[in-house]
């Protein structure tokens, strides 16, 4: 379930991310990754793009524990994250989010992540 996951440490690194400039990943420069070629996106973040149909883009994500996705948004997609295994905090938010949870994002909303135990994560784009 939800629940305010934040106390000392992990407030700190919200003041620390929120500082920085964020991200635009648009749904073209996603577009580009091959299906089934795994991508490592950032330390202890591996992607795979699976199907491609619809206006949608379906991700396989696995993150290591403690891994970080920096401020970002999605100026022309919705981002539906669906935790198959895991746990996630959502710093932007201030929640934190586990097994078999799905979060959404709509277009343009600034969000940043941390995995606060190993993920495995479906995630879809879909093209507005």
């Amino acid at each position: 379930n939800e629940s305010n996951y934040l106390t000392g440490d992990i407030e700190n690194i919200i003041r620390i991310k929120n500082n920085n400039a964020f991200t635009d990943v648009y749904y073209g420069k996603m577009k580009k990754f091959e299906i089934d070629e795994k991508v490592k996106l950032t330390k202890g973040i591996d992607t795979t793009l699976k199907e491609v149909y619809n206006g949608k883009l379906i991700f396989d994500v696995v993150m290591e524990k403690g891994s970080t996705l920096g401020l970002h948004t999605h100026s022309d997609c919705t981002e539906d994250i669906v935790i198959k295994r895991g746990g996630l905090l959502c710093l932007s938010r201030r929640k934190s989010y586990d097994d078999t949870q799905i979060i959404c994002y709509n277009v343009g909303e600034q969000h940043n992540l941390i995995a606060i135990s190993d993920l495995e994560l479906t995630v879809i784009f879909t093209k507005q």
